[in-house]
């Protein structure tokens, strides 16, 4: 066997020992050779490594059979940081999150709206610098080398090209074929991912949220658009073209009459569910001319309008999502995005036509999860993609 062949197998053992010890919380050394299939020498020579590199500590004995009791090993969540960036029309959101998941600071800021994307990368830049600076007290008060910067994850709208760091297209942007994570690696130095904002909601639920039971689950987000997120085997599926999820924009209405999606087409879903479709709902009824926010308050206030404008959004959504169900049969759905504050005024009308039409009862035992509307979620997932890499097991 070559010698790049034992690094490569090494490098793959290591990942895979480290994330166990990530998902077991607390485990044994043995434990560890028994849920790897790796020998116990293997596993002890790997363990000492990332003992010496402060990757994992020893934390107390576990329950002994006979003989010596064994000592436990765990993460070291303070090992190391990542960024997390979430990349909009006139807003940047990051963070700066440990190997546990953990937002230790949160930072936003204001871009002017139709930058050109030279502009806004150097906007970027300047941001993460920032935002590094500003974290040094906050790390070192939690024990955290803040020049150990592990990796950076960006999220952002439209069709990516996660492998190569490329942005292809994105249509609330208006950018085509930008080369983020090159330009971002080459600045800084370090890792940089990239990846669709809703896939990256999908991934940090996973690791550290609410997935993490579920091995086939729909992340679906409502707001200003409707993004779907698929895990499918424990696995976020992103489809050949790097366009899997373009949920809002699946067919709903036909014909002259159906009204334009921001996709520039006509009858998509977001059309009639998305925040545009709410408040021009109410618009037509009645002439006013509000915002989402000013309509969502009316609601709460019992405006009958409004209400009306969410529940029909609901219905259109619950159509779509029996499609989902009927395609993909999930475990569960996790609803985030900016509209799940109010998904309780939507969600019966949602639910009632999921079950009129999904076929073989599948959405009977469905797990449906609303989270609330928190940029934590976000700024996470973004962060985890970093974090994903660093303990490099295949997989989501």
């Amino acid at each position: 066997m070559k010698t790049g062949d034992n690094d490569l197998i090494k490098k793959i053992n290591f990942g895979i020992i480290l994330d166990t010890i990530r998902e077991a919380g607390a485990i044994s050394r043995i434990e560890i050779s028994r849920r790897t299939g790796l020998s116990r020498s293997t596993c002890s020579a790997i363990c000492e490594s990332m003992l010496s590199q402060n990757l994992i500590t020893e934390t107390g004995k576990s329950i002994s059979s006979g003989g010596r009791k064994p000592i436990l090993l765990e993460l070291n969540i303070h090992a190391g940081i990542v960024i997390g960036l979430k990349l909009m029309e006139g807003e940047i959101i990051g963070a700066v999150v440990n190997l546990g998941g953990e937002v230790l600071l949160k930072k936003q800021t204001q871009v002017p709206r139709r930058l050109e994307p030279e502009i806004y990368i150097e906007d970027l830049k300047q941001f993460i610098h920032e935002l590094i600076n500003t974290s040094q007290t906050v790390l070192m008060t939690n024990h955290v080398d803040p020049m150990n910067v592990l990796g950076i994850g960006v999220g952002m709208s439209g069709r990516i090209d996660s492998t190569n760091g490329i942005l292809l297209e994105s249509s609330i942007l208006e950018w085509k074929y930008i080369q983020i994570g090159n330009i971002l690696e080459e600045h800084f130095g370090i890792p940089v991912y990239l990846e669709n904002d809703v896939n990256t909601f999908a991934i940090g639920e996973k690791f550290f949220g609410i997935g993490k039971p579920y091995s086939n689950y729909l992340c679906i987000t409502i707001g200003e658009g409707i993004g779907l997120g698929i895990v499918l085997q424990g696995n976020l599926y992103r489809g050949h073209h790097h366009g899997a999820g373009e949920f809002g924009h699946i067919k709903i209405a036909y014909g002259e009459d159906a009204p334009v999606c921001s996709c520039g087409k006509k009858g998509c879903l977001e059309a009639f569910a998305s925040d545009n479709a709410i408040v021009g709902y109410v618009h037509k009824k009645d002439g006013r001319d509000p915002s989402i926010i000013e309509v969502t308050e009316s609601a709460e206030k019992g405006d009958p309008v409004c209400l009306e404008a969410f529940a029909l959004a609901g219905r259109y959504l619950g159509a779509g999502i029996s499609t989902l169900i009927n395609l993909f049969d999930p475990e569960a759905l996790i609803i985030g995005g900016e509209r799940a504050g109010a998904a309780h005024l939507f969600m019966d009308g949602m639910k009632e036509v999921i079950a009129e039409n999904t076929v073989y009862e599948l959405a009977k035992d469905i797990d449906i999860h609303v989270l609330k509307p928190d940029t934590d979620h976000w700024v996470r997932g973004v962060a985890t993609l970093a974090i994903k890499e660093f303990f490099s097991k295949p997989g989501v």
